[in-house]
């Protein structure tokens, strides 16, 4: 089914990440292929650390 919830990362709020497909675990991890929409963020000064989170391969978003 579809999936639309609210991420955060670092303890901020996001934006919204939909999934036309998929299904997400309760309390676990879940791998979909989703869109990412940033909702009026600050993200600037997380850059750093959002940087580095992309090379090592995995951003640790919240839901």
């Amino acid at each position: 089914g579809a999936v639309d919830v609210a991420v955060s990362y670092r303890g901020k709020p996001l934006g919204h990440v939909t999934s036309e497909n998929g299904h997400v675990r309760a309390m676990g991890s879940s791998f979909v292929d989703a869109d990412l929409e940033f909702a009026g963020i600050g993200v600037l000064p997380e850059i750093v650390f959002l940087l580095e989170d992309l090379a090592k391969g995995t951003v640790p978003f919240d839901t």
